[in-house]
């Protein structure tokens, strides 16, 4: 994936399709960006469940990037109800938040 960079404060959709949980306390969201030529995280995310705001995130990371293109697994280490948000179409507002020092390309 070719990512252009950015100005932090750009927003996404991201369509989440799948949502994993994992015991060392990660959720994975596995979906489609509205926007795959763009890096991705970190990212403050509002999560809309059936259109309605559910909650807040930080996602920090990919999980298996590239193994799932053009779907791509996005991570949060912040306490979440994976069940709640399975209960419904559950989509992720994104916005861009400066890359950490060291990271930027």
């Amino acid at each position: 994936m070719t990512e252009t960079k950015i100005t932090p404060g750009l927003t996404y959709d991201f369509q989440v399709e799948e949502i994993f949980s994992f015991s060392d306390g990660s959720t994975v969201f596995v979906g489609l960006p509205s926007d795959n030529k763009i890096r991705l995280i970190p990212a403050h995310a509002r999560i809309l469940l059936n259109g309605n705001e559910a909650g807040q995130i930080t996602l920090t990371e990919y999980r298996m990037p590239g193994n799932m293109t053009p779907r791509m697994p996005l991570v949060s280490r912040d306490k979440i109800d994976s069940n709640y948000l399975r209960s419904g179409k559950c989509k992720l507002v994104c916005t861009l938040m400066p890359e950490k020092d060291g990271l930027e390309s």
